[in-house]
């Protein structure tokens, strides 16, 4: 059975090896930071600092939601490395659904709340008031589409742990360019304001995930795995414990964090859209600085496990 797709890091030179495995998956992290950017510069010519100011509140509690399945999904990262390392490579199939079946439960469970608690939070965010309708739009949408979000971080942190870091850069880039597309089309065309660029963000996170998918299920002989369609409705219990023993905590630890920002630029928000715009461009450049680390600490996962 051919394994191609599947990089052995127990051998080879480790430091060659890291540079290599981590470099798609800095190129993958800087690309989303872009396009997300993109939505602001789209929105920012369109509507000024009132759509600045609102796709920045409602990126950040995206965001904070989002960060619960990067957790789920970096410890299934993990996991997948130690069972290639272990040699327990028929365990892979299951637990990838077993993984696939818990994320989608979850998003629809947060997404649900959100959708309920959507106007309070923006409330406690201290929202200005002239940018609270678009921000309801584009966090609205978000929630609606938290499963494509999801899935798209699931499925690039399944190849990551198969140690293809390649494959996710070439999802992501398609995504990048469609989000841009979506963008003009929505905002500029359609009129749709900061709900537009969500609505963007949404389609092109799903068609990035569809695209992904497929192209594991049809080239997971290649990885030397076994996925079967019946097994994505079900948990395999001894999985999905040793998935919530990792990813738990690592889920804790991100949404902690983005807590943190989310309550400093709550008073931020409350000088009014002009600060609160500033305030998310600023947060986005500076996301730039941590992409190397971030870039290595995920490929030092896959080496280690």
């Amino acid at each position: 059975m051919s394994t191609k797709y599947v990089q052995d890091f127990t051998k080879g030179n480790i430091t060659n090896q890291l540079v290599r495995f981590a470099t798609p998956l800095f190129l993958s992290s800087l690309l989303q930071v872009v396009y997300n950017m993109v939505d602001m510069i789209i929105v920012g010519h369109k509507l000024g600092n009132v759509g600045l100011s609102a796709v920045s509140v409602g990126g950040d509690v995206t965001n904070f939601m989002t960060l619960i399945a990067m957790g789920f999904a970096n410890a299934g990262q993990v996991i997948i490395s130690q069972y290639i390392g272990a040699g327990h490579r028929g365990r892979i199939g299951r637990f990838i659904t077993t993984m696939f079946s818990f994320l989608s439960a979850v998003s629809i469970v947060i997404g649900a709340v959100g959708l309920v608690l959507r106007e309070p939070v923006l409330n406690l965010m201290n929202t200005p008031a002239d940018s609270y309708d678009q921000a309801l739009a584009y966090s609205t949408i978000c929630m609606c589409g938290l499963f494509f979000i999801y899935g798209y971080n699931m499925v690039s942190a399944v190849l990551r742990g198969l140690g293809d870091s390649k494959h996710p850069f070439i999802f992501i880039s398609l995504a990048a360019v469609l989000n841009v597309i979506l963008d003009i089309i929505f905002v500029f065309s359609f009129n749709m304001g900061a709900g537009g660029a969500a609505l963007a963000t949404v389609i092109s996170q799903g068609v990035s995930f569809v695209a992904c998918a497929v192209f594991l299920l049809k080239k997971s002989e290649r990885f030397g795995i076994t996925i079967k369609l019946t097994d994505f409705f079900g948990f395999d219990m001894g999985m999905l414990v040793s998935l919530l023993k990792l990813g738990t905590p690592m889920a804790i630890k991100s949404a902690s964090i983005s807590f943190s920002k989310i309550f400093v630029n709550s008073y931020l928000n409350g000088y009014g859209s002009d600060v609160s715009a500033f305030a998310g461009v600023a947060n986005k450049l500076a996301s730039i600085a941590n992409l190397v680390s971030n870039s290595l600490n995920a490929a030092g996962s896959s080496m280690v496990g």
